[in-house]
């Protein structure tokens, strides 16, 4: 039977497995079936009174059972769903309502004073609780989703964009299904896994959580969020749920290793553990390592355009603590060209270029911007024939073959007359023994290159980091600045929040700390 909408695996997976836990929380259990008879209960009522197929439903609800089964029925009426982040600031989550052109919003009845300060109209709120009830209409859904075909959207993620208004990233329902089903069957994932959810669900890192589910019939365990800020309560919460499977980006893993809780609090057994969405270092990818000699550790790469990620490398041979880490090849019917400055491909070793995307899983494009849109996807060259998406990335093809991520484009700087990348000063500051997190910036109108740290020793000072970094990178590239905070801020996603160390620095608060 060809898919034709990614929903259609709920429905199978109903038919051999639906008594079986699909997911679990802290409080509650839910069966497939009964995970599938919500979501189409809301499907029927949104089919029923909304009328319309192919426009974006906004959802409003925690990380959780609820929230999934909201997206899922959202899929079963023919449209697609977007995820508010949870929390959001009030103008933020104004903004993606003004950019979806303020759609129907599914939440629960208990946010209704949040969802009044974003000025929805109540005729647009849809409650959870009331829609849930909706005698389902079996009929009526079949008839819907047999005017979908793979090319409609199945989800819009917002990212932020270069203006500070959030872009709303269209994938369609084949970019999820390609995606997942070459994931479930390259890395072996089957009804036996169970998955742990670390990302948020308005996070693309959650991707694969989300729809491994009900494709390949892992089970999903999403842990209570406040329990990531404490390593050994989360890994005994993993611990007592069985979980085998990490889907999880790379911050969200490094945290495990602190105070050695990693050690003390052993999964068994360990399977699968994929990280993705920042760069993973191998100082704390040595120690997890170590800790599961046994266990299948993958990097992959991609930005939310490519339906979570596009290229993986299976980490199948030691590195040194200072060594980068391939991001290595195109994942299933993905294609990974490198462009320089000109447009040409690159195609000699050892040479950089823009890392650009084609295949099944690149995104339809931004919801509502033309402009943005026409600006990272091309359309036609003589050398592809369909949609190309430039992500402002730099790479290089090393002599292994393997694809290597140098940084951002838009990450280089030219100072004291040479060009530098501020990931590679970064990745050297990473590796000295003593630093937890690090972030460098380059702060134009002084032109000095910041660097933002934490560490969990005394002795780990400006003097330690310069000295670390004597045999790493040249004189030029040292940070002029050197700020030592008691914790990097991180933002919702589990990532240092760059945003909000820019301005500390346009603000001077690292002046004299250095």
């Amino acid at each position: 039977m060809y898919v034709n909408s990614v929903i259609h695996y709920l429905d199978i997976i109903c038919q051999t497995r639906g008594n079986d836990t699909a997911i679990t929380t802290q409080h509650k259990q839910t069966t497939y079936i009964e995970y599938n008879n919500v979501s189409k209960s809301i499907g029927t009522y949104i089919i029923s009174n909304l009328k319309k197929v192919n426009m974006p439903i906004a959802v409003y609800m925690p990380r959780g059972e609820q929230a999934l089964e909201a997206y899922m029925g959202v899929l079963y009426s023919g449209n697609y769903y977007s995820p508010i982040p949870y929390g959001s600031p009030k103008e933020r989550a104004k903004q993606m309502l003004s950019t979806l052109k303020f759609p129907y919003l599914i939440t629960s009845s208990d946010e209704m004073d949040t969802v009044r300060e974003w000025e929805v109209d109540d005729d647009h709120v849809l409650f959870y609780e009331e829609i849930g009830e909706t005698i389902i209409n079996n009929e009526l859904i079949e008839k819907t989703l047999a005017k979908i075909i793979d090319c409609d959207p199945a989800y819009l993620l917002f990212t932020s964009g270069s203006t500070n208004a959030p872009k709303g990233v269209v994938v369609s329902h084949r970019a999820v299904i390609d995606r997942i089903t070459w994931m479930k069957n390259k890395f072996s994932i089957t009804s036996e896994t169970v998955l742990g959810n670390q990302a948020p669900f308005h996070f693309d890192a959650s991707m694969p959580d989300i729809f491994l589910n009900i494709i390949a019939g892992a089970k999903l365990v999403i842990p209570p969020d406040k329990i990531f800020s404490f390593a050994p309560e989360l890994l005994k919460y993993l611990q007592k749920n069985k979980v085998n499977t990490l889907i999880w980006v790379p911050s969200a893993l490094v945290s495990l290793t602190y105070k050695n809780a990693v050690q003390k609090y052993v999964l068994e057994p360990l399977n699968l553990v994929i990280f993705c969405g920042e760069v993973m270092h191998n100082k704390y990818l040595n120690i997890l390592r170590k800790v599961y000699p046994e266990t299948m550790f993958v990097n992959m790469y991609g930005p939310t355009e490519a339906a979570y990620a596009c290229t993986y490398y299976v980490v199948d041979m030691a590195f040194e603590d200072g060594e980068p880490l391939p991001i290595g090849k195109p994942c299933g019917n993905t294609d990974i060209i490198l462009l320089d400055e000109n447009g040409n491909i690159v195609e000699a070793q050892n040479k950089n270029g823009e890392i650009c995307v084609r295949g099944s899983s690149v995104a339809l494009g931004y919801y509502g911007n033309r402009t943005s849109t026409a600006f990272s996807f091309d359309e036609y060259s003589d050398s592809y024939f369909n949609s190309l998406y430039h992500t402002g990335d730099i790479g290089y093809w090393s002599e292994a073959d393997e694809l290597m991520y140098v940084g951002r484009k838009d990450g280089q700087i030219k100072h004291m007359g040479y060009r530098i990348e501020m990931g590679e000063i970064e990745n050297a500051v990473l590796s000295l023994t003593d630093i937890c997190h690090a972030c460098v910036l380059y702060d134009d109108c002084s032109d000095r290159i910041v660097l933002f740290y934490d560490s969990e020793t005394e002795n780990c000072n400006r003097d330690y980091i310069i000295k670390g970094l004597n045999d790493l990178i040249p004189k030029y590239m040292y940070p002029k600045v050197i700020n030592k905070m008691d914790k990097l801020p991180f933002n919702i996603n589990g990532k240092v929040d760059r945003k909000k160390l820019k301005e500390c620095m346009s603000r001077g608060i690292y002046e004299g700390k250095n």
